[in-house]
């Protein structure tokens, strides 16, 4: 069966970047119905309390340790994979 989509391939190991200054949030994928985008953090670095209110948000983890924190709930804890 033919697809009139495109195909994207992408090594997230090879578009991991640091700053010292701040995370690193930047695009990977974009379509009409999704957005990609990959946020590298130094130790210590944080992404500000916010909030989707109209959107899904998927959260994977390639290397290190962390937590998503929220208001009222218990923190969750990332790891690699």
């Amino acid at each position: 069966m033919p697809s009139a989509g495109s195909v994207q391939s992408l090594n997230i190991n090879d578009l991991k970047r640091y700053s010292h200054e701040a995370r690193v949030n930047q695009p990977l994928l974009a379509s009409n119905d999704l957005v990609t985008r990959m946020n590298c953090y130094e130790p210590g670095q944080v992404t500000p309390f916010h909030v989707h209110p109209h959107d899904d948000e998927v959260i994977f983890c390639v290397e290190g340790r962390g937590a998503i924190t929220f208001e009222g709930r218990d923190d969750v804890p990332l790891a690699p994979g």
